[in-house]
Formats: structure tokens, sequence, C-alpha cells
């Protein structure tokens, strides 16, 4: 099974939801951390992750409305 950017923001956010349910919506927190972990990619994809789910954005569908927008019909955006 492939891992997808929707299928990590789900994980994190039942992840976040069972173990951090007061933390669930800190937005401000995690972007303090995401300044932080800066430096390593892996960190900062988890964060921008958590963010999204913050505010319920499908990072995955946010990139292919973009790319649609600007007319770029590859077929991978498809896939």
């Amino acid at each position: 099974m492939d891992l997808t950017i929707r299928k990590m923001q789900k994980y994190l956010k039942e992840k976040y939801r069972l173990i951090k349910p007061l933390e669930k919506n800190n937005t401000q927190r995690y972007f303090f951390r995401l300044i932080e972990e800066v430096g390593e990619l892996s960190d900062v994809l988890y964060y921008v992750l958590v963010i999204a789910n913050t505010y319920d954005i499908d990072l995955e569908e946010c990139f292919r409305m973009k790319e649609k927008r600007f007319g770029y019909k590859l077929k991978i955006y498809d896939v």
C-alpha cells in the first residue's frame, strides 16, 4: 500500500485525537514546532500535515487544484 499525503494526514489526525486531544487545534504551537524543525525535511512535512489538519485542509486536493488551476494536466496528478 502506498503512503500518500492524505493517508499521512488521516493518521496524524487520529493520533492527535487520541493522545493529545487538548492540543488538537493548537495551531500556534505547531507553527513554533515547524520553525524549530525547519532543518529536517521529514519534521517539516510532519508539522505541515498537523497544521493542515487543524484547519481540515486536504493537502493532496490542494495540490491537485493548484495544478489544475494553472493548466497542468500531467497523468501523475490524475492518479
